[in-house]
């Protein structure tokens, strides 16, 4: 598991875009999986 910047980054609001962050690249990287495979089958 990667961890997403510093635990110190300005209370809550800085943990919500962490988890933002987190959850964009977890989908960027689930897509790019997705386009392999396609790309694969073909």
């Amino acid at each position: 598991m990667v961890s997403g910047g510093s635990p110190s980054v300005s209370g809550p609001r800085g943990n919500s875009t962490c988890r933002r962050r987190c959850n964009l690249a977890r989908h960027t990287v689930f897509r790019y999986l997705v386009t392999l495979s396609n790309r694969r089958r073909d």
